[in-house]
């Protein structure tokens, strides 16, 4: 395939190897249609033609070809998180916005057992492209967009002709299943210049290729589980009645269906548990219950692909019981009605924006193993202490063991915009205006698993005996959220010369959270929730952000710009929910933590500063974006990791975040183009310690890569009378990166401290002939295993450390990591026809 790049150079003429001219794209992110290389904010844009050529299909995909983004796997119970510049964080409001249209998406991230989290994502297919703006938006987007923002942007219905686009895609995943997808848009002026109609309909089944394997022998017990479903449709009119209205009203939805998650096992050494004996538990003819030594073989049937997420079955009987393969299945649903209406005035565009989103996830996930690990390493209860040597997730005394978290999380509420927006030609031009939203966010969770007989296999003690309490489900958390922010905001640009223009703006908002939470079950020693018993409590944040930005840009010419500004963001407080169980409370009590089921934290902010040029030298066949940033994060809400497996929330510290930014295209020819981009991000933590204990070492990194890049290549050429033929080629590389606080930090898990760098390629090759476009794809095509993500709380833990940041002794080791990787090697074949 690779051949096929000089093969399609050499169809060109003489006359067609010359340097050709670069397009401008006309983008809406600061509330009015701008030529992006006009605009003084960093921004990539993603064309609907980018997201076909480079197989963009998921979110994660698209953190692989916008350097600085980062996108966490969202095919599992957690949900994704979305990253800009550094500023990282996977609790309480969002660091990134996310829009569809002028929509917002994001969604709160709970903390502690919630399950579910992270912000839905509308499908890829019906987008006219994406805009990711960098660095803090407070005045324009308001809380939650301290990193930047990402908006997804939809066709209009056109009015004039009738337009129509299909496509039809079918691929092979190796180790995997087969995927398919097929969508449809058609859009029909109904009555020519005044009333338009756009609907558009998508399906996609993504195959899945990872295998439940037994952890005794390698036996497949359930292959390829972890496929994908989603579809999304959408209905749009747009009625011009005269030359001054707009009116566009539009319903969208969309629903993934993950029947399981992406992680994998990784093989496991032989090792040896020492025999104990159970202090305080039931007698056997007199005697104490005692648990003998063992030696587990080594289990080296796992790696990529294999998972042992499996109902827990012990080694003596494993012979006798029969292991199940339950799936961990994750829906996620969204919903937006919305009504845009607009007039164009003499002086000014008014714009008004309603719109209601509902998004709800639910799912279950499989907690077997990890209840092991926290039955290990607890503190006693009932006079019965937990007894599991190390943290250790197998033991050959279990008879078979299961234990589904099940979770409902669902966001309803509605969105006001009114906003007034002037010629930006003029001398004085403005966009501002009121914005109003409120959002309910209801989340429940709950523990069901056969505790009765794992407790009598590893203790010979019953459920009432260890925690107190005979009931079920195990655990179960019920939480309610109330969110409402009123703001006014506005950006004034002042054009001293043709050449200079000075920007000043702000935001002033007023925020209120208000939540409920309540938990019961045995393992926090109450069988129902009251305020008397803390199992219920609830409480309201009120505060009051302002969020100013200044700025200035010269237009060297009218292709070449240089810019600089000063701007900051803030993220509204939220509530961190209590560790659930027993086990945590003497470490919480030691940090002074209230024994409550929730403490509120208040909201972070950030100052940043940035200086930028946008250049099109030599005849505009180059495009050339420079950036360099600096941002300053204050209180920031960080989560502080226990070493009783659990985790809260509360405001740290600072931290900072230096970067810089580059991305180019290159068209030296009529038939060849180049892009590319680099980011380099260098964003710290300050040192943070409750008391003696240290959760944040001085300069700790981010979970951001320092250094990542993309570049591409793409041949078009003719072929014959009305075809040509096209072949592109595109390689992502990210650096590696700390997931978590370095060594001698409270809750560090050494053997999940860092990720490793990751490389990815792909390529298409392709015949367009006027309306039909076919093309040939290769999706990881150098079949990549580099690990993309994985679960923080594996391997050795309750480590300590000597001067160096090395380890010395660990009382914990659960024997095996839980890591994600990319899809293997998937080859497609994708038709598209446009009318």
């Amino acid at each position: 395939m690779l051949l096929a790049l000089p093969a399609l150079a050499s169809a060109q003429t003489a006359g067609e190897n010359g340097p050709v001219e670069l397009g401008d794209i006309v983008v809406t992110a600061t509330k009015q249609a701008s030529a992006v290389s006009t605009i003084p904010i960093a921004i990539n844009v993603i064309t609907k033609d980018d997201l076909d050529q480079q197989s963009i299909r998921t979110q994660e995909d698209l953190s692989r070809i916008s350097p600085s983004l980062v996108i966490t796997n969202g095919n599992s119970s957690a949900g994704s998180n979305v990253y800009l510049r550094g500023i990282a964080s996977n609790v309480g409001a969002p660091t990134v916005g996310i829009y569809l249209d002028d929509v917002p998406l994001q969604r709160r991230n709970q903390s502690s057992s919630f399950n579910g989290n992270g912000t839905s994502f509308p499908q890829f297919f019906d987008l006219e492209r994406v805009e990711v703006l960098k660095g803090p938006q407070g005045t324009l987007y308001g809380g939650s967009s301290i990193g930047g923002t990402v908006r997804f942007v939809l066709p209009e219905p056109d009015l004039k002709t009738m337009k129509v686009r299909t496509k039809l895609e079918g691929a092979f995943t190796e180790h995997g299943d087969p995927s398919i997808e097929g969508g449809a848009m058609i859009s029909v002026p109904l009555i020519e210049d005044q009333l338009g109609l756009l609907t558009s309909v998508y399906a996609r089944r993504l195959g899945g290729w990872v295998d439940h394997v037994s952890v005794h022998d390698g036996r497949v017990l359930d292959d390829n589980t972890n496929s994908q479903d989603s579809y999304s449709g959408r209905i749009a009119l747009l009625w011009r009645p005269n030359d001054t209205l707009t009116v566009k009203p539009a319903v969208y939805y969309s629903n993934d269906t993950y029947n399981d998650s992406d992680k994998y096992w990784t093989n496991i050494p032989s090792y040896t548990i020492p025999g104990y004996t159970v202090a305080g538990s039931a007698t056997t003819n007199g005697q104490p219950y005692v648990v003998p030594a063992y030696t587990f073989p080594e289990r080296n049937f796992f790696g990529p692909y294999k998972t042992g997420s499996n109902c827990v079955v012990g080694d003596n009987f494993k012979t006798t019981q029969q292991e199940c393969a339950p799936r961990e299945k994750r829906e996620s649903k969204l919903l937006i009605p919305s009504l845009t209406v607009s007039a164009d005035m003499d002086w000014a565009t008014l714009t008004s924006v309603t719109s209601y989103t509902f998004d709800r996830n639910q799912g279950v996930k499989n907690n077997g193993y990890e209840d092991l690990v926290l039955i290990g390493t607890g503190r006693p209860a009932g006079g019965i202490p937990n007894a599991l040597p190390s943290g250790n997730i197998f033991s050959p005394l279990i008879r078979n063991y299961s234990d589904p978290f099940s979770f409902d999380n669902q966001r309803k509420g509605w969105t006001q915009e009114l906003r007034v927006a002037t010629d930006n030609s003029k001398m004085f031009s403005f966009v501002g205006g009121l914005y109003y939203s409120r959002f309910v966010t209801s989340s429940y969770g709950q523990w069901e698993g056969n505790t009765e007989q794992l407790l009598k296999d590893l203790y010979n003690v019953t459920v009432l005996s260890r925690y107190l309490i005979d009931t079920i489900p195990l655990n179960y958390r019920r939480n309610q959220q109330v969110e409402k922010e009123l703001a006014a905001f506005g950006e004034l640009t002042f054009s001293v010369t043709d050449k200079l223009k000075l920007l000043a703006g702000a935001r002033i908002s007023k925020t209120k959270f208000s939540y409920y939470e309540e938990t019961a079950g045995s393992t926090v020693g109450r069988a129902t929730a009251t305020t008397t018993n803390g199992g219920i409590t609830n409480g309201t944040i009120k505060e009051s952000p302002f969020t100013p930005k200044f700025g200035a840009q010269y237009f060297i010419d009218n292709r070449n710009m240089i810019y600089a500004s000063a701007s900051k963001g803030f993220r509204p407080g939220g509530v961190s929910s209590r560790p659930i169980g027993t086990i945590c409370d003497a470490e919480l009590a030691a940090l002074n933590f209230p024994n409550v089921p929730a403490v509120p934290f208040k909201s972070d902010s950030v100052w940043a500063y940035e200086a930028g040029a946008k250049l099109r030298p030599f005849g505009n066949v180059l495009s050339l974006e420079a950036s360099a940033y600096r941002i300053d994060w204050k209180d920031t809400q960080v989560t502080y990791r226990l070493n009783c497996n659990g985790t809260y929330v509360a405001n740290a510290g600072k931290a900072r975040s230096e970067g810089v930014e580059l991305q180019a295209s290159l068209r030296p020819t009529a038939w060849l183009t180049l892009n590319g981009a680099l980011s380099y991000v260098d964003a710290t933590y300050g040192a943070l310690s409750l008391g003696s204990v240290k959760f944040i070492n001085e300069g700790d990194p981010a979970p951001v890569p320092k250094w990542s890049y993309n570049l591409g290549a793409q041949v078009r050429a003719p072929i014959s009378s009305g075809a040509e033929g096209y072949a592109r080629f595109d390689f992502q590389h990210s650096g590696g990166y700390p997931t978590m606080p370095g060594p001698g930090t409270n809750g560090h898990f050494p053997d999940v401290y860092k990720l490793p760098s990751t490389n990815y390629a792909s390529m298409r090759l392709g015949v367009e002939t006027g309306k039909l476009d076919i093309s040939f794809y290769v999706n990881n095509l150098f079949a990549s295993k580099d690990i993309t993500a994985q679960t923080l709380n594996r391997g050795r833990g309750n480590c300590s450390f000597n001067s160096s940041g090395g380890v010395t002794a660990c009382t914990r080791d659960s024997h095996v990591l839980w890591p994600y990787t990319f899809r293997p090697r998937t080859l497609g074949v994708t038709a598209k026809f446009t009318y």
